[in-house]
């Protein structure tokens, strides 16, 4: 069924709010050493970035749902 939010104004629009609501939000972060945790699709994840697309592209493909990144600040990913 398509909802008002899809009809937005740009492809980032919708995906802000896909991200805000976690919808089908595919891996999760764990952040720092209180591992807070924040969802994440990883399409997005690895078009940004060479080091989540090794991560889920690559030969050694990440197999977890969760990854764990102990050694980031939780204000770096947004929280």
């Amino acid at each position: 069924m398509t909802t008002v939010w899809q009809h937005s104004e740009s492809f980032a629009d919708t995906n802000l709010k896909m991200l805000d609501d976690e919808y089908l939000c595919d891996v999760i972060l764990a952040a720092g050493n209180d591992h807070k945790r924040l969802k994440c699709h990883k399409f997005i994840l690895a078009s940004r970035s060479p080091v989540f697309h090794a991560m889920f592209c690559g030969a050694l493909a990440e197999s977890s749902d969760v990854i764990d990144i102990p050694d980031i600040k939780e204000p770096i990913l947004g929280f």
